[in-house]
Parts: structure tokens; C-alpha cells; sequence
């Protein structure tokens, strides 16, 4: 699977945030964009730039999910 640096990081940042030797990267990925998700959809962001960060973080993940899917 070939990453983008920026996919990269995020996914260390993840799979370090999960510390769990039990679950794989993919689930990893797809607890942190329900996190992500909720975040978005509660409003917990307290700026416009908050969430598109949020946004672009999710966009992030898709692509990593994407990939691993593959």
C-alpha cells in the first residue's frame, strides 16, 4: 500500500492514538472517522478553520481506507 506523506503521518498518528495490539489499521481508521464524524456533527469545533481541519482530516481517511481496501 503506497501512501502519501501526509497520508502517512496520519496514519502513525492513528495507529498511535489506538494503542489497542488488537485492532488492525483498518479499524483503527474507521473508529477515528466516526470520532471525526460525530465531531462534525455535534459542532465540536469551535472555528470555521476547526472544521474544515476536521474536514480535510476525514477526506484523509477516506483515502487511507481506500487504499487498504485495495
Amino acid at each position: 500500500m503506497k501512501l502519501t506523506a501526509e497520508e502517512h503521518h496520519v496514519a502513525q498518528r492513528v495507529n498511535s492514538y489506538f494503542r489497542s495490539p488488537v485492532m488492525s489499521l483498518r479499524d483503527k481508521i474507521f473508529n477515528a472517522k466516526l470520532i471525526a464524524l460525530h465531531d462534525l456533527e455535534l459542532h465540536n469545533f469551535t472555528c470555521e478553520t476547526e472544521r474544515e481541519k476536521l474536514t480535510h482530516y476525514t477526506h484523509i481517511l477516506d483515502r487511507i481506507m481506500q487504499k487498504i481496501d485495495t
